[in-house]
């Protein structure tokens, strides 16, 4: 009796290979055909045991024992049929729990895989995010106030013809100070013969403050004429728009993958603002109005509300 062939898996099994595409797909694969194989391996051969003609039977019980490596020279044919049998129904018991033992273990490999993929996904997921953290501080209008004044004084020499004079204040624009023009005020003294003409083109940019110096008397032989003489003091308000800085708040805080963008809205009074960024190693980078780029992170104004976070 030949055993050849003795394992002859179900042709349908080796239908899905073309079917996997997956480890997971694999691993069941492999789990189902070992199954398979080691069950029908010991079926075969019990079934072939137990169709074998009677005077025959003692024989192929034989044969099967001495894979057991069992000593039959002892044994009548009726005890190596049963025992080969015995045998069998064991090994199928024994390649049954290796099946499932098997199984057993590929389901871990299987979470395992699993998990460790998740895990490495999740963390290549957080390496390629960046956290962030808007701050504004807001502003408030004010008017700031400074008292400007000022004397001029012009005084003609001897025998001097008249001399007109234009004294002219301005205002520190430079520094973003203008005057208040209804709170220009003006003293002045002139000598006899001398005018003063008055104060000229007010603006918040100044004032120009003008007269006529005349001298008194004609000069002739050894006598002199009086010398003209005219003085001017004036005082005023300048005032310059200010902005107030109240308190600096948080505007909002989250998280943009790498190579990403983020549109922030600020507040419509921000008199400066910055941007903490934070990446998966804790570093951090602050962008803010005075310094815009940074580690390859860069921010824009967009109007006057708006800025445009590029990570």
């Amino acid at each position: 009796m030949s055993f050849q062939n003795i394992f002859l898996a179900d042709s349908n099994i080796w239908d899905v290979i073309p079917n996997i595409k997956t480890i997971i797909s694999l691993i069941a694969f492999i789990v189902a055909a070992a199954f398979l194989y080691f069950q029908r391996k010991t079926k075969d051969k019990r079934k072939i045991l137990e169709q074998t003609p009677d005077d025959e039977k003692a024989q192929v019980a034989g044969m099967i024992l001495e894979d057991f490596h069992v000593n039959i020279d002892e044994l009548t044919k009726e005890q190596r049929y049963n025992l080969a049998m015995e045998k069998l129904k064991n090994r199928s018991k024994y390649r049954l729990t290796i099946s499932i033992l098997l199984a057993f273990l590929s389901v871990l490999a299987l979470l395992a895989l699993i998990f460790g993929n998740g895990e490495g996904k999740e963390k290549e997921e957080t390496n390629n995010k960046v956290s962030y953290e808007v701050f504004a501080t807001p502003f408030e209008n004010s008017i700031e106030k400074r008292e400007k004044s000022g004397d001029f004084e012009h005084r003609n020499d001897y025998c001097q013809s008249e001399t007109p004079v234009n004294w002219i204040v301005s205002a520190d624009t430079l520094n973003g100070w203008h005057i208040d023009v209804p709170s220009i005020s003006i003293t002045h003294t002139a000598r006899r013969n001398c005018t003063f003409n008055g104060v000229f083109n007010e603006s918040k940019l100044g004032f120009e403050i003008r007269g006529i110096v005349r001298n008194n008397g004609e000069c002739t032989g050894p006598f002199r004429d009086g010398r003209g003489k005219i003085t001017a003091s004036y005082n005023c308000t300048e005032v310059k728009n200010t902005r107030v800085p109240k308190p600096t708040i948080q505007l909002t805080k989250g998280k943009l993958n790498r190579n990403g963008s983020k549109e922030i809205e600020l507040p419509l009074k921000t008199l400066d603002y910055k941007i903490i960024i934070s990446d998966s190693e804790n570093q951090k980078t602050t962008l803010s109005n005075i310094n815009p780029s940074e580690n390859g992170f860069s921010i824009r104004k967009l109007g006057d509300t708006k800025l445009l976070l590029k990570t």
